[in-house]
């Protein structure tokens, strides 16, 4: 008999690798406290029911990955690596009930089933190259919760009722959006030139073609992810100004 977490997912990684089997998911074993899977070819890694308690032994406690991609039903992991980026995910990617993180960076994974062409697995990394956003999808894993994350946090599930489903295109151009503000608010200038910063962005999307709704959720969400709450505060008066009138 298995323990459950706070929200109702089972606490061991053996009845949790059963029930991704269940929801057509491709678990693989990971050893414990790491990310990595740790024996080649695990890309065609195929785990059976039967086979479940010989990767998954008791009372050992590996972790899990899943394979994202079309071993999952065409499942996608974005992976929002940096503060920034997690701030701005809500009004910016599209609704999934699939969200999972850990203590220091809650709500940081989301899952979609993809639609449309094959989406690319892709990275958005800053000018140091430290990564700000990972779309996974064929060829990449990810660990599942409930696995104990390298750093020792447990990952944990924040709802599991079913992953959002959107064309491929859509996601990655979502995707592209998200580690665009997130490249922007880690880079944003400090009190005194935020004004200045703020015209010269809006003026060059606007001269790009954005149409002004864009832009203005756009700036918003720089604004909220570089806790810039001066122009924040004015993008959010300008935008309740356009609603009213």
């Amino acid at each position: 008999m298995t323990t459950a977490t706070r929200n109702g997912f089972p606490a061991d990684v053996r009845s949790a690798a059963e029930l991704y089997l269940l929801q057509g998911l491709a678990p693989i074993p990971l050893p414990a406290r790491s990310k990595a899977p740790g024996f080649a070819v695990w890309q065609h890694f195929h785990l059976t029911p039967d086979a479940i308690d010989q990767h998954f032994p008791a009372p050992s406690s590996p972790n899990v990955g899943v394979l994202t991609g079309g071993a999952s039903g065409r499942l996608i992991d974005v992976d929002l690596d940096c503060p920034e980026a997690v701030a701005v995910a809500d009004p910016l990617l599209p609704p999934t009930s699939w969200v999972f993180g850990r203590l220091s960076r809650p709500r940081s994974h989301r899952l979609y089933r993809a639609t449309g062409a094959p989406a690319r697995t892709r990275q958005f990394s800053d000018l140091d190259g430290e990564m700000l956003v990972e779309l996974r999808a064929d060829g990449c894993q990810t660990m599942f919760p409930p696995s104990t994350h390298p750093c020792g946090e447990q990952i944990t599930w924040d709802r599991f009722d079913a992953p959002g489903e959107c064309l491929s295109s859509g996601l990655e151009a979502a995707v592209a959006e998200v580690a665009s503000v997130g490249l922007l608010a880690k880079h944003w200038p400090g009190k005194g030139t935020r004004d200045k910063a703020a015209l010269a962005l809006s003026g060059g999307l606007t001269r790009a073609g954005w149409p002004e709704e864009r832009v203005g959720r756009f700036a918003l969400a720089v604004a909220e992810a570089a806790g810039d709450e001066e122009s924040r505060a004015g993008r959010q008066g300008d935008a309740d100004g356009q609603e009213a009138g």
